[in-house]
């Protein structure tokens, strides 16, 4: 089944407001705080969902509906791990925005030697590939 003209117009309609919607910020934004952080204009309540929107991905919902299918309710914890991350979500944004920090490897690199940082991150990386591999072992 064709496209058609209609459709070809909604299409075109729809590119040239998404679009506008990126330029339209873009002249506004000057550096990496500004866009990550908003200016650091935002407030406390509008950081949080911010925050947690970037901690999931787009096809959340659906990674835990294929879990949910294939392992039945256990498949569920996809989603539910991100209840003990949730106190993170509500407790860094403000916290960030008060030290004029913009990421988390920011903020590590204050606190912590960077050598320490590597270490943290090689472990962390063979845990998650480690657990990826083990998940495809289960029936």
């Amino acid at each position: 089944m064709a496209l058609g003209h209609l459709d070809w117009v909604i299409i075109g309609l729809y590119m040239a407001g998404m679009l506008a919607i990126g330029f339209w910020p873009m002249r506004k934004i000057k550096d990496c705080g500004g866009y990550m952080l908003g200016e650091r204009k935002l407030r406390k309540w509008m950081m949080i969902p911010a925050s947690f929107s970037g901690g999931i991905s787009s096809n959340h919902s659906l990674s835990v509906a294929s879990a949910s299918y294939q392992k039945g309710f256990p498949g569920a914890w996809i989603s539910l791990a991100y209840m003990f991350v949730m106190p993170f979500y509500w407790m860094f944004p403000p916290v960030f925005q008060r030290a004029r920090l913009v990421t988390m490897v920011d903020f590590l690199r204050l606190r912590v030697a960077l050598w320490k940082c590597c270490t943290t991150w090689c472990l962390f990386s063979a845990g998650r590939s480690l657990s990826a591999w083990e998940s495809r072992r289960l029936p």
